[in-house]
């Protein structure tokens, strides 16, 4: 019998893209990873009916899937669909602006006519989307509407739909006839989505499972002050209420939806954003969840009994991590899996840039060195839980990933040391280790930090509790009708990716659409309960705030040490001031940091963090860089005594020195930065004690990255 069982969770999901009032989909990636990554995952696992799998499969997408396979159509599907020749001026330019709106390296530079008409835009320089639209032609928008279409079609659909394979080799000169013969194959593999999760279930090959209704993070649902456990010194709004009743209404809502599509009810939950607490042991349970499954961090700080995490790396690793346990609170239990935070990432952000076998037999290896150890231990199976969105990785692998997955899978199904499995079926026989309760936490650095505490996102939550409470203020005089359409807007407004994106440190080309649709469903609520809708839902929440900061004005030649090793060291630096950010109302009392500096010289970005107090002072606090532009990196150290800043997959880069300051050296390679290409970035600090600040208050600095000609021009200014 194997000694590992291996437990791939894929999990699916995308925010609610619906307008609530016209059921229009504002953004079209629901349709399109339809397409591309819950199709041909499906197929690719059909392929491998050794290799067990897991799916957790979100309600609210799953009805997005469904209604647009019924005939619903997203903002960009209505587009692509109107004849070329009959655009106006504003959907030529709508067109031009969002069209490319993909990876750029793996989905359009490999075809040369996408990339052509990439170049034709002018994307790369700034410009007005009308001003790029007037160089395209009829024929060049009719192209434009096809390829954006076309590559979202995933390599396995390439090599099985002749019309996907033959549009890629035609390349060009598209016909109105084909690019709706494209649209309605989109449409019917969209409509084979549900079936095929369905079949893959009866077969016994997937365990398919659930998550909350509409995505919220359920234990800031049931107690936001349950976000102080991870983060004691960060601010909270103060009108959001406690709400474990909607908890649990997501959770049963979301039960009921699974038992509708797929027959059965789930036994799992992926909570979402592996969120946690033990009060979410009780909802579950009320909910007759069997288990759930949250990161190894997670288990860490629950072990460790006062928050902080412990290093899952040394001799007992193995032991702690890879068996299942009972979370128990109240007189309720609930089963828990504990994702393998390093394996998981693999997938996720490393093995994208490898060789796909390589890759593939490296992970492989990586599990046999676990069997062995298993073997060694001689307790029993192990299982290694390996949880990761089964979207989002794929788009910066070659072949979307498809080479990687059909090795991946062909080394499993014939090792004999490893297995895959159901988690349910390991659980089942599973000598279960009881746990009181649960760290409040989810699987980004078991905290909620993405999701509350900034001035944003805490404007949101507040905006949501006012609105629940003039709900609940007015429940008794309405209908059954008026009141579950109220219901139904705040339990819309409660999804993590409202907060997620209402915030400094997420941003992207439409965080607009999000904060309409937000204030949209608070909106809805006042509609149903009849009353006039007030000022605060109206005013947008994101705003630009002015700059704390100034530019970088020459390069600069910087000595890693933590002290002033020469007078013009950081002279010409830029410089941000946390006195005269706009944010700084929500500066936390005890605040850590004075004044940070920045700049870079051709191949290096350099950062000095000035604190309160002589950085020798503080050697356990702990610093995070995130880099949000232009790709998602966070760098972290873990104590100011490092000599280097750790990546996501755990991976050494830079130079790092603190003493009478932080000082930091990390190559713009190790960014994924370019020469003259645009970069933002945030510092976040906390210490053991419980203070964090997160800096800029109000928002990312952004800065350019330098080319080789960035002295001479800045001396001509």
């Amino acid at each position: 019998m194997a000694d590992v069982a291996v437990a791939f969770l894929w999990h699916y999901h995308q925010p609610d893209y619906r307008h609530p009032r016209t059921r229009e989909a504002l953004l079209p990636w629901t349709r399109l990873h339809g397409v591309k990554d819950y199709y041909a995952m499906a197929k690719i696992a059909a392929e491998f009916p050794a290799v067990r799998q897991n799916f957790n499969l979100v309600p609210s997408m799953l009805d997005q899937l469904l209604e647009i396979a019924g005939g619903t159509a997203d903002l960009y599907l209505r587009y692509s669909r109107k004849p070329a020749s009959e655009l106006s001026p504003e959907e030529r330019a709508f067109i031009v602006a969002e069209f490319f709106s993909t990876n750029w390296r793996t989905m359009i530079e490999p075809f040369p006519r996408f990339a052509e008409l990439l170049g034709l835009s002018g994307k790369k320089s700034a410009q007005s989307a009308h001003d790029a639209a007037r160089r395209f032609g009829r024929q060049d928008l009719l192209d434009l509407q096809v390829w954006f279409n076309l590559v979202w079609f995933h390599p396995y659909s390439r090599e099985k739909e002749r019309l996907v394979a033959g549009l890629i080799e035609k390349e060009r000169g598209f016909t109105e006839d084909e690019k709706n013969k494209l649209l309605d194959l989109q449409i019917e593999l969209l409509g084979e989505v549900v079936p095929l999760y369905g079949a893959l279930a009866d077969s016994g090959q997937a365990e398919l499972t659930t998550s909350p209704y509409y995505h919220p993070i359920l234990p800031l649902l049931c107690d936001i002050e349950t976000a102080h456990q991870a983060m004691p010194g960060v601010p909270l709004p103060l009108e959001f209420p406690r709400a474990p009743e909607d908890a649990l209404t997501q959770m049963r809502k979301a039960i009921r939806r699974h038992e509708e599509l797929f027959g059965t009810r789930p036994s799992g939950v992926w909570p979402s954003e592996g969120g946690v607490s033990t009060q979410v042991i009780d909802i579950l349970a009320q909910a007759g969840i069997d288990w759930c499954a949250t990161d190894e961090e997670i288990l860490s700080a629950t072990l460790s009994g006062s928050g902080r995490v412990l290093r899952l790396d040394g001799p007992g690793r193995a032991e702690l991590l890879y068996r299942g346990y009972r979370a128990e609170s109240n007189g309720h239990s609930v089963k828990v899996v504990f994702r393998d935070h390093y394996l998981s990432d693999l997938i996720g952000f490393t093995y994208y840039a490898y060789d796909p076998s390589e890759a593939a037999a490296n992970f492989v290896n990586h599990l046999h060195r676990i069997a062995e150890t298993a073997a060694r231990k001689g307790s029993g199976t192990w299982i290694v839980p390996v949880i990761l969105d089964g979207e989002n990785a794929w788009e910066a692998y070659p072949c979307g990933g498809l080479v990687f997955l059909r090795e991946l899978f062909g080394l499993l199904s014939v090792s004999k040391r490893v297995r895959t499995t159901r988690i349910s079926d390991y659980l089942e026989d599973a000598d279960l280790k009881p746990l009181s309760g649960l760290f409040a936490g989810s699987w980004i650095g078991h905290s909620f930090r993405v999701w509350v505490g900034e001035e944003l996102n805490n404007k949101a939550w507040n905006c949501l509790g006012r609105t629940r409470k003039a709900l609940v203020k007015a429940r008794d005089r309405l209908s059954e009708e008026a009141a579950g359409q109220a219901w139904e807007q705040i339990h819309m407004a409660e999804g993590s990716d409202w907060f997620w994106w209402l915030s400094q440190q997420h941003s992207s080309p439409h965080d607009e659409q999000f904060d309409i649709l937000f204030r949209t469903h608070l909106a809805g609520v006042f509609e149903a309960i009849g009353e006039e809708i007030p000022p605060f839902v109206d005013e947008p929440i994101l705003r630009v705030a002015e700059a704390a900061y100034t530019q970088p004005y020459a390069l600069l030649d910087v000595r890693i040490d933590g002290r002033r090793s020469d007078y013009f060291e950081w002279l010409c630096a830029g410089r941000y001031d946390p006195a005269g950010d706009q944010g700084a109302m929500a500066r936390p009392a005890g605040s850590l940091v004075k004044e940070i500096y920045f700049g870079f010289d051709l191949d290096n970005f350099y950062l000095r963090i000035d604190l309160t107090s002589d950085a020798a002072e503080l050697p356990d606090a702990s610093l995070a860089v995130r880099f949000l532009e232009p790709g998602e990196v966070e760098l972290r150290a873990e104590s100011l005594r490092s000599k280097t800043l750790m990546t996501q997959a755990r991976t050494e880069v830079g130079e790092m020195a603190a003493n009478r300051f932080v000082e930091l050296a990390i190559p713009f390679r190790a960014l994924g930065i370019r020469q003259g290409q645009r970069a933002k970035f945030q510092v976040e600090l906390s210490t053991p004690g419980g203070a964090v600040e997160r800096l800029p208050f109000s928002g990312p600095i952004v800065f350019t990255s330098p080319t080789d000609e960035f002295d001479q021009v800045q001396w001509q200014v």
